[in-house]
């Protein structure tokens, strides 16, 4: 969508007035069930050695066709033991279009990765879809909060590729599918900790709707609506939420995030949250991590198990960065910018900052997560190493977590420039999903020993 059409959008909002209500805003969760886990325990996934963990940016079909395209490669390439990397993966992160490959990952592992391309990236979803802002015929959709509801975006998803998933369907790796909270401004991932804030069952959500949040772009989707069953849950707000909402000295994004819990939790602040695309604070899905380690309270949380954290050497986090880069043109003239050039570079610099800024926190994160995972593994026993799996000569200092970033901007400079030029839609050709996939190969190819 052009920033063109999103200023026009907001003009017909603003003059037509009123909330988002009418078809599409009926929540898609249900209460917490009584007696179900809230917190479970990480799955043992057997990993060992080298590791990596994957974070899918947003970016429509083609970031979509990009982080699969990385997946295959991850499927085909093996590590010098032997092993498919693609068994290697301790978790996956994702946002927007990256959310539509991850959650199909999730449900069908390895062994499904074929059908995704057939069941989502070659059909024609975009011709399901309103997509025309300008149109004046549009402009009442806009005033329910977005052109396009539940039914279009949603029902769509479930019916066409994820075949009525449930969240608890999700099985290997964990799977995080990030969105923002319109009412608080904090990422919402569908995660224990953000339902466990809300009072609700996460395992009876669709996969399609919690997807469908994540890719929930500004107008032209309609939010995504939670119901917060605040009124009479009897489960008190985690110490660890309390405590960090209570920190002067703490991370300002979880102690916001834990002041965002303790509004979820009061009926007369909110009764329901509404959620739009993750990629508008965070478009490579890694702000959740960091409150979702502190929420685990475990060293080598959020996501690992203790044995995986035991036989680890090296963990490396990939984001996998299927953005396009603006065409500001304007470079090449003394005439500058026009007013609505100036406004769209002015927004993109905000959401460029804000993954920015994600990134280099995250890296920061990484270290101080290296460093409790191994004060942890060094005040093992030898005998609980071994019940955990350590092998012979095992080293508990031996062990370090990285990130890095793979994207269509680093392939060579003739390749970069046609897929730089592939638009952010729900569908695209056959040439450029081609196009996207193999970058995605050859990208993920280039930094896998």
């Amino acid at each position: 969508m052009s920033f063109r059409r999103f200023i026009l959008s907001l003009a017909a909002t603003i003059a037509l007035g009123g909330c988002a209500t009418g078809s599409g805003m009926t929540p898609i969760n249900g209460p917490l069930r009584p007696g179900s886990e809230v917190a479970a325990a990480p799955r043992d996934l057997g990993l060992s050695g080298e590791a990596v963990a994957l974070a899918f940016s947003g970016g429509g079909a083609r970031a979509a066709a990009f982080s699969y395209g990385a997946l295959l490669e991850l499927r085909d390439r093996r590590r010098p033991d032997g092993r498919r990397w693609i068994d290697e993966v301790a978790f996956i992160t994702g946002v927007s279009g990256g959310s539509l490959t991850a959650a199909w990952f999730g449900l069908h592992g390895p062994g499904g990765l074929e059908g995704f391309r057939s069941t989502l990236l070659d059909k024609d979803w975009q011709a399901a879809v309103h997509d025309q802002l300008a149109w004046p015929l549009n402009w009442p959709r806009l005033q329910r909060g977005g052109l396009n509801g539940r039914g279009r975006i949603a029902d769509w998803l479930d019916r066409e590729v994820y075949g009525g998933a449930r969240m608890a369907d999700l099985s290997g790796p964990p799977v995080i599918l990030n969105a923002v909270e319109l009412s608080t401004s904090v990422p919402f991932a569908f995660a224990r900790p953000w339902f466990e804030a809300i009072c609700s069952d996460l395992d009876g959500v669709r996969v399609a709707d919690a997807v469908a949040a994540s890719a929930a772009y500004p107008f032209a989707v309609r939010p995504v609506v939670l119901e917060t069953f605040n009124r009479g849950c009897a489960r008190a707000l985690p110490a660890w939420a309390r405590n960090a909402a209570a920190a002067r000295d703490g991370d300002v994004l979880t102690r916001d995030t834990a002041r965002a819990f303790e509004a979820f939790r009061d009926p007369n602040r909110l009764r329901y949250v509404h959620l739009l695309d993750g990629g508008v604070v965070d478009n490579y899905g890694l702000s959740s991590l960091l409150v979702l380690q502190t929420a685990s309270e475990r060293p080598y949380g959020p996501m690992l198990s203790a044995s995986d954290a035991v036989r680890l050497s090296r963990l490396r986090v990939i984001v996998v960065n299927g953005e396009r880069l603006s065409n500001r043109p304007w470079g090449l003239t003394t005439q500058g910018p026009n007013g609505l050039q100036v406004m769209e570079a002015v927004a993109d610099h905000s959401t460029d900052a804000a993954k920015r800024n994600a990134y280099d926190a995250f890296r920061g994160y990484l270290e101080r997560w290296e460093g409790q995972t191994v004060a942890w593994r060094c005040g093992l026993t030898p005998e609980q190493a071994r019940a955990l799996g350590a092998p012979d000569g095992w080293r508990c200092g031996d062990l370090s977590y990285s990130a890095e970033m793979i994207a269509l901007a680093d392939l060579p400079p003739e390749r970069a420039e046609v897929l730089l030029r592939i638009p952010t839609r729900l569908s695209l050709s056959r040439a450029q999903i081609d196009l996207s996939i193999q970058a995605g190969r050859d990208a993920m190819a280039r930094v896998l020993p």
